[in-house]
């Protein structure tokens, strides 16, 4: 798989809340959601990164490289440098959001052009398929 298409959806969905614990309904929730998976992929801890992720982007990340969720996060994090996933942690915590309802948007990060899309489920925001 290129490495574009290992980023694209990791970011896309990314764009905290340590592994998944509760979050506040609001934008913070959401920048700390994104962090929390930045930081859970930077810290190798896949299994709980693929916590933050709803069912179908968990489904949309592993028909995208073939495996499963765990799996295609460690295969991303090998091709993400130390630099650039601070980067990113630079960028969730600065990211724009956008809450309607039970569902946010937070304005793209890294260069990307895909918003990352979150649904707030079971008291707490998890990253959806773009």
């Amino acid at each position: 798989m290129k490495r574009g298409a290992i980023l694209a959806l990791p970011l896309a969905l990314l764009a905290a809340c340590g592994g998944g614990g509760k979050s506040e309904k609001n934008a913070d929730g959401v920048r700390a959601t994104a962090k929390s998976f930045v930081s859970d992929i930077a810290d190798k801890k896949f299994d709980e990164a693929c916590t933050l992720l709803t069912t179908a982007a968990k489904a949309q990340l592993s028909k995208a490289g073939g495996g499963e969720c765990s799996k295609q996060l460690s295969l991303a994090r090998g091709l993400l440098s130390d630099k650039q996933l601070d980067t990113l942690q630079d960028q969730a915590d600065k990211m724009k959001v956008t809450i309607k309802g039970d569902t946010a948007t937070s304005a793209p990060v890294s260069g990307g052009d895909t918003p990352g899309k979150y649904i707030w489920q079971g008291e707490k925001w998890l990253i959806d398929a773009s």
